[in-house]
């Protein structure tokens, strides 16, 4: 039943075909949603946006340093171009577990 409404939830409708990269392993593909938040620093002097990617836990395994490539897709083929990240930190499970959330930069080296 938890995977069906994830599929539903993770929809090309809503979320972002996502590609993880990791030296000596294969590549890994799963669907994400992606945001940017609002993030305070320096004591409220400056707000930023942070990129962040949700995800089901069991549909990838995300570290610390991994590439991950974001496409929007429509019928299953690519409406832009992809966007290169790099995974931030370790990801934090939301959800009793059954979802994870990571922090992205751009990746400008890809």
């Amino acid at each position: 039943m938890l995977d069906d409404d994830f599929d539903a939830l993770y929809d090309e409708d809503w979320a972002v075909l996502c590609t993880r990269s990791r030296p000596g392993e294969d590549d890994q593909s799963f669907r994400g949603i992606l945001a940017v938040l609002d993030v305070d620093a320096f004591e409220g002097h400056v707000v930023a946006g942070q990129h962040q990617l949700q995800y089901p836990t069991a549909w990838a395994d995300l570290a610390e340093g991994d590439t991950l490539q974001t496409v929007r897709t429509v019928d299953g083929e690519p409406v832009e171009d992809p966007k290169a990240w790099r995974v931030l930190a370790q990801p934090r499970r939301v959800v009793d577990g059954a979802e994870s959330i990571v922090y992205l930069a751009p990746d400008p080296t890809a």
